[in-house]
């Protein structure tokens, strides 16, 4: 991507941001507190859902799968054949480690810089808008949402290792990002943020980050077929 391409999809995006703070969130959490007392089976099912946007749900397996592959692919007594497919099955498992992680990490370290006051303040209070720095309460950490964020890093990751289930993986990220809606837990404007911090994340990462660390990682070079 060159400069001027990212400076105008930046740009977009903050106008786009814009015209949801101003116009879309306030009314958008009003109607899903009226959703919620004429439609409670709706609103239960989201909430049954929206905790599978939560990191661990990915990060434990994968680790542990990552770590698990890493040591089969450098025992000298095992074959070739199957240090290589650990290799192939660890490289993909720290792929959705690095991505999901790296976005929760920097997701949680804007969301009390931003202060953005999550709907309940709106919908209790009459608060909305950012007060940064924030640090200790979390109903003004509300962007960029962390479910979010980690259900579009492991879309776009898996829509990069697997394109062809493309559908699959981003509407999965759309029902759990959809429900952090529903519950009134963000706005829109915060699901957006989310999924474009998710976006930048896998990007860099796949262009600067993953051939160095899965080189270093697993001792059998398959990383090139990740390119």
């Amino acid at each position: 991507m060159t400069p001027k391409k990212g400076i105008a999809i930046a740009f977009v995006f903050l106008i786009f941001e814009a015209t949801l703070f101003l116009f879309v969130d306030k009314p958008l959490a009003e109607y899903m507190r009226a959703l919620d007392e004429t439609s409670r089976s709706l609103i239960d099912f989201f909430r049954a859902i929206t905790d599978f946007g939560k990191g661990a749900w990915y990060l434990w397996p994968c680790g542990l799968a990552t770590l698990f592959c890493a040591f089969l692919s450098r025992g000298s007594d095992v074959p070739v054949r199957y240090r290589r497919l650990s290799g192939y099955i660890g490289v993909r498992a720290f792929f959705l480690f690095a991505t999901i992680g790296i976005s929760g990490i920097v997701a949680n370290i804007i969301k009390p810089l931003a202060g953005r006051a999550r709907p309940l303040l709106w919908l209790r209070d009459g608060l909305y808008g950012f007060e940064p720095f924030t640090m200790l309460n979390s109903l003004w950490n509300g962007m960029p949402s962390g479910h979010s964020t980690t259900a579009f890093a492991l879309a776009f990751s898996l829509a990069f290792l697997y394109p062809r289930g493309r559908i699959i993986w981003f509407s999965y990220a759309f029902l759990l990002s959809l429900s952090r809606i529903m519950v009134n837990a963000h706005y829109l404007s915060d699901i957006c943020a989310g999924a474009m911090l998710a976006w930048l994340t896998v990007g860099l990462f796949k262009r600067h980050g993953m051939g160095l660390l899965s080189k270093i990682i697993f001792p059998i070079d398959i990383s090139k077929k990740m390119q």
